[in-house]
């Protein structure tokens, strides 16, 4: 299984295969989604430029991609995924 660390909100599918190799160019990774090649999430994805965020999962050509998030441990991760409100201190 490949890791992709994102250092942004999200990456849009046909550059994460780019960036990790996958396809060699823009018009192959949009070959490759177009072809049905793509699994985001256990279903197919058609979208080209899907943004892709932290915690998904990407199938393609045989290769596993987990999208973590960069520099942040499961901790962080996770306090970084509650609601807002959910650590103020009531008055």
């Amino acid at each position: 299984m490949l890791e992709f660390e994102l250092t942004e909100d999200y990456i849009e599918l046909i550059k994460l295969l780019k960036v990790l190799q996958i396809a060699e160019n823009g018009a192959m990774a949009k070959t490759l989604v177009e072809n049905g090649e793509v699994v985001r999430n256990g279903e197919p994805e058609s979208r080209k430029r899907a943004k892709i965020r932290k915690g998904e999962v990407i199938k393609v050509l045989g290769q596993t991609i987990k999208v973590i998030l960069s520099g942040v441990n499961t901790f962080q991760a996770f306090l970084l995924s509650l609601p807002d409100n959910i650590l103020s201190i009531p008055r």
